[in-house]
């Protein structure tokens, strides 16, 4: 019988995306070549995966490691990648 509330099972979960979240932050500036304060936050995708960056000069190195490739797949199969989207403050690279 599960002994824990829903409040600690809410907190656990919380703690366990937290962690995940970092991991992948981590993975997404080395594979980069980013400092992980760097990337806010990375999308990984069945076709394309997504990066969000703090600066330009971040977003124009995810540009830089990914321009030969292409979107596998999907509605946006053999698209070229890199593109970078300004929000505000936040670059969005579709990497």
């Amino acid at each position: 019988m599960n002994t824990t509330t829903k409040a600690e099972r809410d907190q656990l979960n919380t703690e366990r995306r937290a962690r995940e979240r970092e991991a992948s932050r981590k993975c997404c500036a080395e594979r980069f070549g980013l400092k992980i304060e760097e990337v806010i936050d990375h999308h990984s995708g069945s076709c394309y995966d997504k990066v969000w960056v703090t600066t330009k000069a971040a977003a124009e190195k995810v540009c830089g490691v990914v321009k030969e490739d292409t979107v596998n797949g999907g509605w946006y199969d053999g698209m070229p990648l890199g593109g970078i989207v300004k929000d505000g403050q936040i670059y969005e690279v579709m990497c």
